[in-house]
């Protein structure tokens, strides 16, 4: 095997990553490690700073927060008197500002959700509940029932959404996030992982995947590049 190429002028293993022979590896405690290493150590050091990783079983259901599983994580989080957002809300209660795009929902806002976000203040929230629709169709179905046609675009959506939600989440306030997937707000935000619950429903169903975050007390710094 030939020797790392370092695009940096590092010493090996002195960076985060580099490229052996095609192969991708990154640097751990200053030890060359593949993608699985550096997986199995992210988890590892995941659980040791208290970042819990569990899995219960439970009928589906479309109101996502009346999953037994789901309110017991809620309830163990959301104390009384904290503000909570919620812009995909349908019936649900959790929220103390709460929208849904459909008008027949008890949703206090009845607005695409990253307008109904867009007009509220920064860092106001204690809790910001992320549950939109989880796939293309999914989407297509809530929106055109509505009038409001989005063409199955989830990603854009979420992006958008994301963004608004860290805007007025304060500092330190919790975000959870419910779907097909574990992103979460994730490494873009800096959020710190607190918990991800998977929901098993049985049969051909998808889990529901749950994730709690934390948002940074200060943003990350990035040190500025020496002058040329």
């Amino acid at each position: 095997m030939s020797e790392p190429k370092c695009s940096a002028g590092q010493p090996c293993g002195a960076c985060t990553a580099c490229v052996l022979d095609g192969v991708s590896f990154w640097a751990i405690d200053g030890v060359m490690a593949t993608l699985s290493d550096r997986v199995d150590r992210a988890l590892a050091a995941a659980r040791e700073q208290g970042a819990r990783i569990h899995r219960a079983w439970a009928m589906p259901n479309a109101d996502t927060f009346s999953i037994p599983p789901i309110r017991r994580m809620l309830s163990a989080r959301i104390r009384p008197g904290m503000q909570v957002v919620d812009p995909f809300a349908r019936n649900s209660t959790w929220g103390t500002t709460t929208n849904d795009l459909n008008p027949d929902t008890d949703a206090h806002h009845h607005l695409p959700a990253e307008v109904f976000l867009a007009k509220l203040g920064a860092r106001a929230y204690d809790v910001a509940l992320f549950d939109p629709p989880y796939s293309p169709r999914q989407m297509t179905e809530c929106y055109s029932k509505v009038g409001h046609p989005n063409n199955g675009r989830n990603a854009k959506l979420y992006s958008a959404v994301r963004a608004e939600l860290d805007r007025v989440l304060r500092p330190g306030g919790l975000a959870f996030s419910f779907g097909w997937n574990s992103s979460g707000f994730g490494k873009k935000y800096g959020y710190e992982r607190l918990e991800t619950l998977l929901v098993c429903h049985g049969g051909a169903h998808n889990d529901t995947i749950c994730v709690v975050e934390r948002k940074p007390l200060a943003l990350p710094t990035t040190p500025e590049e020496p002058k040329r």
